[in-house]
C-alpha cells in the first residue's frame, strides 16, 4: 500500500471537547504576506455536530506582513495587533480565568513560507512567550501553515457560509488569490492524485482536492515586473522618467502567461477532475472586478463574474492616460489604482490557465466578498475544524512509495540536476557581469526560475539556494533570503 504524502501538517495539538448548543470563543490570527489580522469569533455546535451561529465579534489588523518584522520589532508589532482585545473580552464578560479555555491560533501563510525554518521557529517561540506574558491563554499554537491547509480551511469556510453542510447540497469550490500565493479547493471524484483529501464532518465525507501556488499572489508577482512597459496605464511615470504605453495584451502575452507557466499553473486543467460546481473567486479576484468592471460602485457582496466584461473594462482602463485616471472619482483616492493593469493581466491568465469556465459550466462563477454579511476568510475554517473535530485524511498519490526518494510526479534526480545547472549558470554569469560583490542579485535571478515553481519543487529549489548561499559566504542578509523555503518532513496524514 503506497504511503501517504509527507506534507507534515494538519495535526491539531489540542483538539477541543465541545458540547452541542453551547457558545464557544476562538481567537484566530491570519498572519498574511501583507499584514496580520486578529479575529475574535463566537460559535456553537448543533445536534448534527456542525458549526452554527458563527459571529465575528472583534477584529484588528496591522501591517506589514510578519515576515518583514525583525526580532527587535516583534514586541511592538504584537502590541499593536492585540490592542483592544482585552477590552473586547471584558465586554463579553470573559475573565482571565476564562481565557484558559479559549483556543488561540496564530497561523501564518505565504509570507512566512519563504522564511528559513530557524527564523520561523524563533519568531513563533517569541510570539507565544509574548502572548503568555500579556494574557492567560494556554491553548496557543503559532506556526506557518502550508498552502494546501489554507485551501482546505477556505473550503470549510465557504461551505459553512453557504449552508452546504447543513442542507446537504453540492459543496462549492473556492479560489483564493492573495498577496503572496493562490489556493484552490474543490470536490472531486478522483480516487488518487496529488493533494487529495477526505474531509469527514458531521457524519459525511467529502473528497476535496486542494492546490496552492506560492509566488503568484498579486503583490509578489507584480514586484517582478515593475519595469515592464505594458503593465501600467498609458503615461504612468516611473522613477527613471520613462512613461508607459499601457498595453494589456502585451502584458498578458509577454509577461504574465510565461510567468504562470514557470509557476506550474498553466494547463492545470482542474476541470479534468473537478465535479461541476459553483466556484467563489475571493480576495484579489473580488477587488479587481469591483475596481474595473464596476468602478467601485454597487458591486454585490457575491455576484456573477463575466470574464468578457472584465477584460473589456480592463482594456479601456489601461488605455486611459494616467493623468485622466487620477482625476476620475472612483480612482483618485484609491492607492491601488496603479496596480490594476497588471492585476487584470494576472486575473485573465489564471482564468485561462485553470480553465475556470470548464469547471463551472452549468454552474455559477462568482466574485465573493461576503455571504449573509460575513466576510469569506479561511480562519472561519479553523474555527469549524476546532469546534466540530473535522478530520482531514490525505490520500496517497500513484507515485507514493515508502521507499521512494521523492513524492513528486517528476524524477527527483532530473529536477535536481536541472536546478543545479540553472543555478550554476546564473551564478557564473553573475560573477562575470556583476562581480562577486553582487552575488545577492544572482540569487534573485535564480528566484525567477526556481522560487515560483509549484509546491512539489520546493525541495529542489531549496537545494539550489543552499548551494548559492554557500558561495555567498557570511553575508549578513543570508537569513532573510526569500528563496530559502522548506516544507516539513514529519509524516502526518490526519487532521483531527
Amino acid at each position: 500500500m503506497p504511503a501517504p504524502n509527507n506534507l507534515a501538517f494538519f495535526k491539531e495539538t489540542s483538539p477541543l471537547i465541545t458540547k452541542a448548543n453551547e457558545l464557544y470563543y476562538f481567537i484566530i490570527i491570519d498572519a498574511g504576506s501583507s499584514g496580520s489580522r486578529l479575529r475574535l469569533y463566537t460559535a456553537k455546535k448543533n445536534n448534527h455536530n456542525l458549526m452554527s451561529n458563527l459571529e465575528e465579534f472583534y477584529d484588528n489588523s496591522v501591517s506589514p506582513g510578519l515576515q518583514d518584522i525583525s526580532s527587535q520589532e516583534l514586541e511592538t508589532y504584537l502590541t499593536q495587533l492585540f490592542d483592544g482585545l482585552s477590552t473586547a473580552l471584558e465586554s463579553l464578560s470573559i475573565t482571565k480565568a476564562d481565557q484558559v479555555s479559549i483556543p488561540l491560533r496564530f497561523y501564518a501563510t505565504a509570507g512566512m513560507r519563504e522564511i528559513n525554518p530557524a527564523t520561523q521557529n524563533q519568531t513563533y517561540t517569541e510570539t507565544t512567550a509574548w502572548i503568555q506574558d500579556h494574557f492567560d491563554f494556554t491553548d496557543i499554537e503559532a506556526k506557518t501553515i502550508p498552502g494546501e491547509q489554507e485551501a482546505l480551511y477556505d473550503w470549510l469556510a465557504i461551505n459553512y457560509l453557504n449552508d452546504a453542510f447543513e442542507s446537504g447540497s453540492q459543496p462549492a469550490a473556492i479560489f483564493d488569490w492573495g498577496g503572496g500565493s493562490a489556493e484552490v479547493a474543490y470536490t472531486t471524484k478522483d480516487e488518487s492524485g496529488p493533494s487529495l483529501f477526505d474531509i469527514t464532518l458531521g457524519g459525511a465525507t467529502y473528497r476535496v482536492a486542494a492546490d496552492t501556488w506560492l509566488g503568484v499572489g498579486q503583490d509578489w508577482a507584480r514586484e517582478q515586473y515593475l519595469d515592464h512597459e505594458g503593465c501600467f496605464p498609458i503615461d504612468y511615470p516611473m522613477p527613471d522618467i520613462r512613461y508607459y504605453p499601457g498595453d494589456l495584451t502585451s502584458c498578458q502575452e509577454n509577461v504574465y502567461n510565461p510567468f504562470l507557466t514557470n509557476a506550474g499553473m498553466h494547463n492545470t486543467a482542474l476541470s479534468n477532475s473537478a465535479e461541476k460546481q459553483t466556484m467563489h473567486l475571493v480576495a484579489s479576484f473580488y477587488y479587481l472586478n469591483d475596481a474595473l468592471t464596476n468602478q467601485h460602485e454597487n458591486t454585490p457582496a457575491s455576484g456573477a463574474f463575466d470574464i468578457t466584461a472584465f477584460n473589456n473594462a480592463a482594456n479601456e482602463f489601461c488605455a486611459t492616460p494616467w493623468p485622466t485616471i487620477q482625476e476620475q472619482s472612483p480612482y483618485k483616492d484609491d492607492s491601488y489604482t496603479n496596480t490594476y493593469c497588471f492585476g487584470a493581466a494576472q486575473l485573465d491568465g489564471m482564468y485561462k490557465a485553470t480553465q475556470l469556465n470548464d469547471i463551472t459550466k452549468g454552474y455559477e462563477l462568482l466574485t465573493t466578498k461576503k455571504i449573509n454579511g460575513t466576510s469569506v476568510t479561511w480562519p472561519i475554517g479553523v474555527v469549524n475544524q476546532l469546534l466540530t473535530g473535522a478530520v482531514f485524511t490525505q490520500l496517497p498519490t500513484p507515485t507514493d512509495s515508502s521507499s521512494s526518494s521523492s513524492n513528486t510526479p517528476f524524477p527527483t534526480n532530473t529536477a535536481y540536476i536541472t536546478a543545479i545547472a540553472v543555478g550554476g549558470i546564473m551564478f557564473c554569469l553573475g560573477l562575470v557581469l556583476l562581480g562577486a560583490k553582487n552575488a545577492k542579485n544572482v540569487l534573485k535571478a535564480a528566484d525567477s526560475v526556481s522560487f515560483w515553481k509549484k509546491g512539489h519543487d520546493d525541495q529542489n529549489a531549496e537545494a539550489l539556494h543552499q548551494g548559492l548561499l554557500q558561495q555567498e559566504g557570511n553575508d549578513d542578509d543570508v537569513e532573510n533570503n526569500r528563496g530559502n523555503t522548506s516544507r516539513g518532513t514529519t509524516p502526518h496524514n490526519q487532521i483531527s
